[in-house]
């Protein structure tokens, strides 16, 4: 199906679509004029005065150092008047001496007072290193002293009908001079014009003066990076910031771009430079738009007959009918159901034969509306239409989760992956990710899923970063929004523990379902177990063993538990262990439940439950090297001889060394195993 693009206007524009048909990557800008920080810009074709952008053009504020070109004006206005000529000298006053001596001022050519000096050294200075006593020697012998020169300045600003005024001859003060961007223009544009030999000294990238050289503080003269820059001023004070007034010819033709009030000196350059590519751009698009022909044609056609949704499909837009000879530079947006679908406007020529393509993804829609929208140079829009058809076929999808292992220590890793089907073969394109019991884990989104036709995704879990328990692994597939596609998602189900070692899990089970451990201590199994702890855990042993409650035990033994026994606990656990000598206190009165166990306090307590129960722990013997003169020496044969303590390899046993929680629980399920017996 062809559509035909017509304006609103009385004829009908040309259209050529060709994204591989771009200008040149140095163009500042297609139709849209580049970005800049100035507070008040102009950019003009400095010959026909046509305006392509401005922004603030007509509200004035300091110029600084570009008030020199009034100055300059009137300069070679009294070189023209037969005035002043430029092989003559200029005396230099206190003042201009003064001045081009002080720090904080551009230039510092460091005048002498008194001295006479050529009048075109003078013009240098100023128009390469910004020289404010050259200026101002210069005004005073032009009209007697700086004020009467600056009332010159005003009165042909009033002339010309510009807004600006001025305070002083270089712009050094902030307060009085003020000049619009408008006026700046006039002012740079009337200069070019009435005395074009500025030129000679706009463009000098440097001079040399009294044996010291001078560099153009117009960077973009020094380092050639805009073809045709040739003048003309910067400028910076407190209160105007950074200023440039540039102007570059190509091809007969030049622009001009006034920018007052920037954030840096690179950005003044760097703005400027675009603003000036940006004006020689529009011309040449426009005066291509003016050759452009009247009428042509579109096509528009896709790579399947039928779209599928959300499935990728191309489509081509050709222009035919286009016999201007010159081709004209458009913006192209391409829109489905009248949303774009491109992120941004592309750039294209137009001519005949050339031709767009794009690539989406439709959704499940009864058809699709595809249009394609131009936006030519001089702000008109046209637009080609074209309607698709959708396939209307069932959607669906299959997800399955998967990982190697159920079971999850706090020091190991688990590696999940997703697998995600379409039955149809679709490619399909859609937000996805993964969650963890719930909540969405940040570094398993995905913005973009891809299945073509099915599509995977892993995602590494830590077991350090988990609580301990039960989780829930989930990945969706977020196409709830996606017409006739269902959110689709598949689970799994793990544990994590804080086992340090495989060895414990086993004994750990056996001992949590003997009820050795009480419920408190079944959690932070790789912990160092404290002192409470293990009372707790010590009472639960001789409550199992003795087949008795701890307090029938007490009552048993004659004893009876001290509530008053420490001042830093009130465990039951720890004053019946007090009461039996199985746990003492580490001073009068103290406990420390909070301190650690170590491998020899739990010998000691070993020892102390065998007593209580009964059995005798005398005449055991141990090869350990590193008790010998412990004070737990004695206090070790029993429960080393029975296995329920081991060392640590080297016939060293460690007294000092701690104890972890699931350690404890296995050293209790095994003297479990050994206690009560003879």
């Amino acid at each position: 199906m062809k559509r035909t693009l017509r304006r609103a206007a009385a004829w009908v524009l040309t259209l050529a679509l060709a994204l591989s048909l771009t200008v040149s990557a140095s163009a500042a800008g297609w139709f849209d004029p580049p970005d800049t920080s100035g507070a008040g810009v102009l950019l003009m074709d400095a010959g026909t005065g046509k305006v392509y952008f401005a922004r603030n053009p007509d509200v004035a504020r300091p110029a600084a150092s570009m008030t020199k070109l009034m100055s300059l004006y009137l300069v070679f206005q009294a070189i023209d008047d037969g005035r002043l000529s430029l092989d003559q000298t200029i005396p230099c006053s206190n003042r201009a001496s003064v001045v081009s001596r002080t720090a904080g001022y551009s230039g510092h050519e460091n005048l002498t007072e008194g001295q006479e000096y050529p009048l075109e050294d003078l013009i240098k200075l100023v128009m390469t290193a910004s020289c404010n006593g050259s200026m101002i020697a210069m005004a005073e012998y032009l009209a007697g002293d700086e004020a009467a020169f600056v009332e010159q300045m005003n009165a042909t600003a009033a002339a010309w009908g510009i807004d600006a005024s001025f305070a002083d001859c270089c712009g050094l003060k902030d307060a009085g001079n003020a000049v619009s961007p408008r006026a700046m223009a006039e002012i740079a544009r009337r200069l070019l014009t009435d005395h074009p030999e500025i030129l000679n000294y706009s463009t000098l990238k440097s001079t040399v003066f009294e044996g010291r050289t001078y560099t153009s503080t117009n960077t973009l003269l020094r380092d050639g990076s805009l073809p045709g820059i040739d003048g003309l001023k910067t400028g910076y004070t407190g209160g105007a910031k950074y200023c440039f007034t540039g102007t570059a010819l190509r091809d007969g033709t030049r622009m001009l771009s006034v920018l007052m009030g920037t954030t840096s000196s690179a950005k003044r350059m760097s703005e400027s430079q675009a603003l000036l590519e940006y004006a020689f751009t529009r011309k040449d698009q426009l005066a291509r738009l003016a050759q452009a022909d009247r009428d042509f044609t579109v096509d528009i056609s896709s790579s399947r007959d039928t779209l599928v949704p959300y499935s990728q499909a191309t489509l081509t837009a050709r222009v035919s009918g286009y016999d201007a000879p010159q081709s004209v530079p458009c913006e192209i947006t391409w829109l489905v159901g009248g949303q774009t679908v491109s992120p941004q406007a592309d750039r294209v020529w137009v001519e005949d034969g050339a031709a767009s393509k794009i690539t989406f993804r439709p959704r499940a829609l009864d058809s699709a509306e595809v249009a394609v929208r131009l936006r030519f140079p001089d702000g008109s829009v046209a637009e080609a239409r074209k309607v698709m058809p959708v396939s209307t076929e069932d959607l669906g999808l299959t997800v399955k989760v998967s990982a190697a292992k159920s079971v999850l220590r706090k020091n190991e890793s688990l590696k999940a992956a997703c697998n995600v089907v379409s039955p149809q073969n679709y490619d399909l394109s859609f937000a996805a990710g993964w969650y963890l019991d719930g909540k969405a884990l940040a570094e398993g989104q995905r913005t973009d899923f891809a299945i073509s036709p099915a599509g995977t995704d892993v995602i590494t879990l830590q077991g350090a970063d988990l609580s301990v328990g039960s989780h829930t692994l989930e990945f969706r597939c977020n196409t709830g929004r996606l017409p006739r596609l269902d959110q689709t998602k598949a689970s799994l189900t793990f544990t994590v523990r804080d086992l340090s070692s495989d060895w414990a899990a086993e004994t750990i089970e056996s001992a949590i379902a003997a009820d050795l451990v009480p419920a408190a201590l079944q959690k932070g199994y790789t912990k160092a177990i404290t002192r409470q702890q293990a009372a707790q855990m010590f009472v639960s042993l001789l409550e199992k063993k003795a087949g008795k409650p701890i307090a029938d035990l007490l009552k048993a033994k004659g004893v009876t538990a001290d509530p008053n026994a420490f001042t830093d606990t009130k465990d039951p656990a720890v004053l019946a262990c007090s009461a039996l000598g199985i746990l003492k206190g580490t001073a009068p009165g103290v406990f420390a439940p909070n301190a650690t166990l170590t491998r020899a306090q739990a010998a000691a307590i070993l020892n102390r439950a065998a007593g209580v129960l009964g059995i005798s722990t005398a005449g055991y013997r141990h090869s350990f090297t590193d008790v010998k003169g412990h004070w737990a020496d004695g206090e070790l044969g029993w429960a080393a001889a029975k296995g329920v303590l081991a060392g640590v390899g080297n016939n060293l046993f460690d007294p000092e060394g701690l104890l972890t929680n699931e350690q404890t629980i296995a050293i209790v399920w095994r003297a479990f195993g050994v206690l009560g017996q003879p």
